[in-house]
Order: C-alpha cells, then sequence, then structure tokens
C-alpha cells in the first residue's frame, strides 16, 4: 500500500477521547438500585473526571422520572448524560437502547452495566488507564480488571 495513502485512514489508537469510559446504564424502575450503582462508580473510581455515565430512562417510568434531583446530585461527581426515550418493546429491544446510549458515548472504553450491577474494585479505572490505546478485550476478574491480548481459541493439547 501507497504510504501518503496509509496516513488518510489513523489508526484507532491514535484517536483522543473526551474521557477514558463511557457507562451505558439502562434502568427502569429501580431507583435504589440505581443509586446504589452511581454511588459505587463514584466511590470506586480514581479519577472522576476520566468517566461519563450515559443513563437511559424510559419515558413511563414515574419512578424513576420523579427521583430525577437524587440522580443529577452524582453529576457534581462525575459527567451524566440522560436520556428519556420510549420504552419501544422494554427488554426485548435492549440491545437498541445500548446503541442509542453508544451513539452519545465519547469513552475510549464502554462498559455496559444493568442498574443493580456495581463496582467492587477500588481504583479499577487506574488498571484500566494502563490499556489506553491497545486493541484487545479488557476482563474483569474480580478483583481488578486485566488485559486479554485477543481473543485465544482452545485447541486439543
Amino acid at each position: 500500500m501507497d504510504k501518503d495513502k496509509m496516513s488518510e485512514h489513523p489508526y484507532i489508537t491514535d484517536k483522543k477521547y473526551d474521557y477514558l469510559v463511557s457507562i451505558l446504564l439502562p434502568t427502569r424502575k429501580r431507583i435504589n438500585h440505581l443509586i446504589t450503582c452511581l454511588e459505587s462508580i463514584r466511590n470506586k473510581t480514581s479519577n472522576l473526571k476520566d468517566i461519563e455515565v450515559v443513563l437511559r430512562i424510559d419515558n413511563d417510568d414515574t419512578e424513576t422520572l420523579e427521583n430525577m434531583d437524587k440522580i443529577y446530585e452524582f453529576d457534581s461527581s462525575f459527567d451524566l448524560k440522560v436520556i428519556v426515550d420510549d420504552r419501544w418493546n422494554g427488554y426485548a429491544d435492549l440491545h437498541l437502547m445500548q446503541n442509542q446510549m453508544f451513539m452519545e458515548s465519547k469513552g475510549e472504553f464502554v462498559i455496559g452495566m444493568n442498574d443493580d450491577a456495581v463496582f467492587h474494585s477500588d481504583n479499577w479505572d487506574v488498571e484500566l488507564r494502563k490499556h489506553s490505546g491497545c486493541v484487545g478485550l479488557v476482563e474483569a476478574n474480580g478483583v481488578n480488571i486485566v488485559k486479554k491480548g485477543g481473543i485465544k481459541k482452545q485447541g486439543k493439547k
């Protein structure tokens, strides 16, 4: 390939991102779980300015919408984007909701979470930063985050 042509297509690792991590977080009618999840993000992340949370709420979810003041309290800790939209076909369209949140995200890494999930590892983002610019899988092992250098096929021994 012509070397001049290669410069037209920079490596994905050369891209600059607004955030290290975008956390995609759909929720529905579980405000207590959601608050616990957001608290874990705030309490277990070492550098909150590197984090954005993209929250997706159904527009008929009165339980969550009536508690937006509690949710927006977290906006002073990390960047919080809130999408309020139709329910569509509920959980049958969860993949479409994830895509909607992904399109609004600006992080180098994307974490899809449910509102009843929490971070257990302190400073998980510090470990993740070590892999900034890498291509491969990053996997949580329950203690911290470790990089996997791609997908390994299991073969016969």
